[in-house]
């Protein structure tokens, strides 16, 4: 029996390894979740960590929350989980609670990984969520939204 390497497991069969010429976080972003929650938890805080250095300006926080997208693009942006938001600067925005029925404040952002993860930031409610789920085929659609209106109405903001 052929003993597998690491080599194996993150290799070629990897099928989410991308090459160099394609760089985003699913391409191989290795974090530990302390670390992935403390940088949430430092854009929650207009860019200001823990121990009171900023990394980012909150006008760069500002920034990255704006709307990007016009009529015209928002048309490829059109996930069902995505009702109500736009797309900032690297981050999904929300610009319409109504259209999304999401009971999030504007301009909440974050992300969401290849296999499910979920982030989302909240400044003005000093807010930062990190739902780790890592499925093939995950339920996005389905759990995503229902995990931020939970977290919501049961702090009532």
């Amino acid at each position: 029996m052929r003993r597998k390497t690491q080599e194996h497991f993150i290799g070629l069969e990897n099928d989410y390894r991308l090459g160099t010429e394609y760089e985003s976080g699913g391409a191989g972003l290795f974090s530990t979740v302390q670390d992935y929650i403390r940088f949430a938890d430092t854009l929650c805080h207009w860019g200001k960590t823990k121990k009171g250095d900023y990394i980012l300006s909150p006008a760069s926080i500002s920034l990255m929350r704006l709307n990007q997208l016009n009529e015209e693009t928002k048309k490829g942006f059109n996930w069902s989980q995505l009702e109500g938001y736009g797309y900032g600067l690297g981050v999904r925005t929300l610009i319409d609670k109504a259209k999304g029925g999401i009971l999030s404040s504007v301009c909440e952002f974050g992300w969401s990984g290849a296999a499910g993860a979920f982030t989302f930031i909240d400044p003005e409610n000093e807010l930062s969520v990190f739902y780790v789920q890592h499925l093939r085929n995950s339920s996005e659609p389905y759990i995503h939204p229902r995990l931020r209106n939970v977290v919501y109405s049961i702090l009532r903001i």
